[in-house]
C-alpha cells in the first residue's frame, strides 16, 4: 500500500486559524496607522492655514488682517478684522476631519503689516491617547508639539 500525498483537513485548518489571525493583527495595525495620520493630516492643515493667514497679514495682502477658523469640519482662512466681521468672497475652505477632537482657542487673528497674532493662541487636537498641540505666542512663533495625553 503506497503513503498519501496531500495534506490532512487539520493542517488545513491550521493554516488557516494561523492565516485569519495575521489578517486580524494587520487589519487592526492599519486602522491605528490610519488615525494616526488622519490626525497628522488635520495638524499640518490647520498649521499650514495659520502660517499663509500670517504671511498675507505681513505682506499685507488685500489692506486687511488675516486669520483662521477652525470649525468642527473644516478650516475657514478669512479676510478680515475677526471671523463674524470677515469677507466672506474671499474665505479659503478646507475640509477637515471632523473625527478628531478640539479644544482651545479656533480663532486666530493677524493684524496687517504684522506676524503676531491679537492674542496668544493654542489649540489642541485629540484622537485617542495622542494629542497635538498648535500655538502662536505673542511674538508671532508657531510651534507645534506632539504627545500623548496620561488619562
Amino acid at each position: 500500500m503506497k503513503p498519501c500525498k496531500g495534506f490532512s483537513l487539520v493542517e488545513t485548518m491550521i493554516v488557516i486559524a494561523l492565516m485569519m489571525l495575521l489578517a486580524t493583527t494587520g487589519y487592526v495595525a492599519s486602522l491605528s496607522i490610519i488615525r494616526w495620520q488622519s490626525l497628522l493630516n488635520d495638524t499640518n492643515l490647520i498649521t499650514s492655514q495659520i502660517a499663509l493667514a500670517q504671511m498675507h497679514a505681513y505682506s499685507q495682502r488685500d489692506g486687511q488682517s488675516h486669520g483662521v477658523k477652525i470649525l468642527s469640519n473644516e478650516v475657514v482662512r478669512f479676510t478680515g478684522d475677526s471671523y463674524a466681521l470677515r469677507d466672506q468672497e474671499l474665505d479659503v475652505v478646507l475640509p477637515r476631519a471632523g473625527s478628531i477632537s478640539l479644544t482651545g482657542d479656533t480663532e486666530i487673528v493677524f493684524t496687517e503689516g504684522g506676524l503676531a497674532p491679537i492674542q496668544p493662541f493654542i489649540i489642541i487636537l485629540e484622537m485617542g491617547i495622542r494629542t497635538h498641540e498648535i500655538s502662536v505666542s505673542s511674538y508671532g512663533i508657531l510651534d507645534t508639539t506632539t504627545g500623548i495625553s496620561e488619562s
